[in-house]
């Protein structure tokens, strides 16, 4: 995670992420957003590339709308050997197409 990240990571949750620490047991107090996260990781690590846009928080006040984008690693030989997301908050430009 970038700084920003980190950042908002800990607003909208109040955890702070730490380098090495599971995402999902930083979930651990936030059961809707743990399932979440094990669901589209479980998609990733199958293989899948996907791009899924989600609400995503802790509370009313703080939730807000994230464009997650799912990939899979491969070596030279095409074989899996990891997954990685891209997350975007897109919260501003869904509000801004409600208005259209």
């Amino acid at each position: 995670m970038n700084k920003a990240s980190v950042a908002a990571f800990e607003q909208m949750l109040w955890t702070r992420q730490v380098v090495g620490m599971n995402l999902l047991d930083l979930l651990a107090d936030h059961p809707v957003e743990q399932a979440l996260m094990r669901t589209l990781w479980a998609r990733a690590f199958a293989g899948e590339a996907f791009t899924v846009v989600e609400e995503f928080g802790a509370s009313a006040g703080n939730r807000r709308f994230y464009e997650f984008k799912f990939n899979a690693l491969r070596d030279t030989a095409g074989v899996q050997f990891a997954a990685f997301q891209f997350v975007y908050d897109v919260t501003d430009r869904l509000e801004e197409q409600a208005q259209l």
